[in-house]
């Protein structure tokens, strides 16, 4: 064996009895993951076939299957082709033992090894096949193309279809036993299989990526599952979802929020709510998949979030829609004083204003785009527009406080009534300290999304290209960063720690020993 250098695309992985992981997939790949090293398998070396699953029974009785109808079996020693006798792609292989092993494929092709030949089993459907599964001695399941689901009893040796209400095109299953089966979509829906009606219902788990494979260990109910984007979580029939690490499952997280250091929330695009409780990150089940903007509460019960024509709202137990606009009102920032007392703005000059039982419009006398409303605990409300005003209401009206028509404005911390600081493009901070306007940074480059800090002399700015930048009262300094990503939120409850999420998923906390500047 020697190493294998380059980057093919990986379209599966197994891992062996013995502790072994084998991954195959694109130019004829087949990879043995051993030491922390990789090496390379098939002695047919780079092809123009793609491998697209592999299962085996041990380390000396491995099957891998892909395109053309290519099957290939690896002994412990060397790798043979088998004949498939057909040349249609198999996306799927599966099996119970070296003497009954499935293979599935395009257009509904189903094939079976007995121990000595491949042969094709009669299906009820023309429907491409993507992936199958089994368990006990005669249960199989395979699923594929618009929601096509069909199981196999070896009792009855056929193959029959089951009644879904699915259209999505289904990509895996698997489960222990017919009342703990599971398949997912590549819209990224899970659906379990409820043996007491013979249906399919969908489970709640706010995902909008694909899951393109469920596994779990055949002593438990829970299961783990994986998908685009580096998705890795954790399933439970009784306890819902967990991310066993927080990758993306949008391709930015746009803003985050706390209550204290153990309780936060993330959240960005196709409406992905995270939420931290002391333990990891698990995904907030919510259905709706807007861009989730900007996010605020006052307690656990009341959080709220900007959804671009929506308003959504957690009372700590579930997410719900409480405002619906038309698609012209797209708010992009919110505020909560309390419970009865919520501000969201966004695009045209628009504030809407929550009082506890309903939303009403307010007129701010601009037509710019709000990009960020913040306020104070007294309930004094400060916006900031992107052609640069910063907007002030006192509780009857708004007036415009400041305004540079040069600046950017992305967003706004509101220290209290005599200290804001706005950040925009062109490393750009405006500050406002007792009566007198200043900008203390404008140096061009780096784009300051967020900016967050709990007293004048101690405040973070995070923006593009990972660039983290402290102000201690007289001046800005750029800090050390472990990440190239764009940064757009940051937030903490202490001083010196805070979290910032960004593109790609990007979560990372931080924690400040010294600050000599």
């Amino acid at each position: 064996m020697i190493p294998v250098n380059g980057t093919p695309n990986l379209e599966a992985v197994w891992v062996s009895p013995g502790g072994e992981v084998y991954a195959c997939g694109s130019s004829g790949i087949i990879w043995k993951l051993s030491l922390a090293q990789v090496f390379g398998l098939d002695d047919a070396g780079p092809t123009d076939i793609a491998y697209r699953d592999i299962w085996g029974s041990s380390d000396v009785d491995i099957f891998v299957v892909g395109d053309k109808g290519t099957i290939r079996h690896y002994d412990g020693d060397k790798w043979s082709s088998m004949d498939s006798r057909f040349d249609k792609t198999l996306f799927s292989v599966w099996g119970r033992s070296n003497e009954d092993v499935f293979a599935v494929g395009s257009d509904g092709m189903i094939l079976h090894y007995d121990g000595a030949v491949w042969d094709s089993m009669p299906t009820p459907t023309e429907q491409t096949l993507f992936a199958v599964w089994g368990f006990g001695d005669d249960k199989v399941y395979a699923v594929g193309q618009s929601g096509k689901i069909i199981s196999y009893d070896s009792s009855d040796e056929k193959w029959v279809e089951m009644d879904t209400d699915i259209s999505d095109n289904l990509v895996s299953v698997w489960g222990t036993s017919d009342d703990n089966l599971y398949t997912s979509s590549i819209s990224g829906t899970i659906y379990r299989f409820l043996q007491g009606n013979g249906t399919w219902a969908q489970l709640d788990t706010a995902l909008a990526v694909t899951v393109w494979d469920i596994h779990g260990d055949p002593s438990q109910t829970s299961f783990n599952f994986c998908g685009v984007g580096g998705l890795v979580a954790r399933g439970d029939p009784n306890e819902g979802f967990t991310l066993i690490a927080p990758r993306p499952l949008a391709p930015a997280l746009r803003t985050i929020w706390g209550l204290h250091t153990d309780e936060v929330f993330a959240a960005g695009n196709s409406g992905v709510i995270l939420a931290k409780d002391g333990e990891g990150w698990r995904l907030s089940a919510q259905s709706d998949t807007n861009d989730i903007l900007d996010l605020w509460g006052d307690t656990k019960n009341s959080i709220f979030a900007a959804a671009g024509n929506r308003i959504l709202r957690f009372n700590g137990h579930a997410w719900t829609v409480t405002y619906d606009g038309d698609s012209l009102e797209q708010y992009l920032s919110i505020w909560v004083h309390n419970a009865w007392d919520v501000y969201a703005a966004g695009e045209f000059g628009r504030v809407i204003h929550f009082d506890g039982v309903r939303w009403s419009p307010m007129e701010t006398g601009v037509d710019s785009t709000i990009i960020a409303i913040r306020g104070t605990d007294e309930g004094i409300v400060f916006a900031a527009t992107v052609n640069g005003s910063i907007l002030k209401y006192d509780g009857s009206k708004w007036i415009t406080i400041h305004s540079d028509s040069r600046h950017r404005f992305r967003n706004l911390l509101v220290l209290n009534s005599q200290q804001l600081i706005a950040v925009g493009e062109d490393r750009l901070a405006v500050h406002y300290n007792m009566g007198s306007w200043q900008t203390l940074l404008w140096v061009g480059g780096d784009i300051f999304q967020d900016v967050w800090g709990l007293t004048y002399d101690r405040v973070f700015a995070v923006g593009s290209l990972g660039s983290i930048w402290y102000f201690n009262g007289d001046h800005w300094f750029a800090m050390p960063s472990s990440t190239s990503r764009n940064l757009l939120g940051i937030w903490g409850a202490e001083p010196d720690q805070f979290y910032v999420v960004g593109d790609l998923g990007t979560i990372l906390k931080y924690r400040v020993l010294t600050m000599e500047y």
